[in-house]
């Protein structure tokens, strides 16, 4: 288990079903990263029914405040090339990564958990 510090020195890359974590990993993980839960997504999520995922909710003071988050949100995926589902709506806003490629979590999720959060963190200074 790494701490958020440690992932946000990484990039993501490529990975394929090797680098899928199993779920003790994640569980032993999840400690370094308060408010993130690990998740199976439904069927209904396209390419990836029952594969795990991380997800995080966030609420916010009113809609206009999600905007700068949004906004890293999306520079972070760009950057990364690592793109989550995002669901948002008055106050709340809620971001799942998960690799498609490897079938589930991978360090790449971690990685772009962690420089969320550092958004998150930048943002409410």
């Amino acid at each position: 288990a790494r701490p958020p510090e440690v992932w946000r020195t990484l990039n993501c890359r490529h990975l394929d079903e090797s680098a899928r974590w199993p779920a003790e990993s994640i569980q032993a993980q999840l400690p370094h990263f308060p408010g993130w839960t690990a998740i199976t997504l439904p069927d209904a999520n396209a390419g990836a029914p029952g594969q795990t995922a991380l997800r995080r909710t966030c609420l916010f003071a009113d809609f206009n405040a999600l905007e700068p988050v949004v906004t890293r949100l999306m520079l972070i995926a760009r950057l990364q090339d690592h793109h989550p589902d995002v669901q948002f709506g008055y106050r709340n806003l809620t971001v799942t990564w998960n690799t498609h490629s490897a079938g589930g979590v991978s360090d790449n999720d971690w990685v772009c958990a962690a420089l969320f959060e550092e958004a998150l963190a930048a943002v409410a200074q």
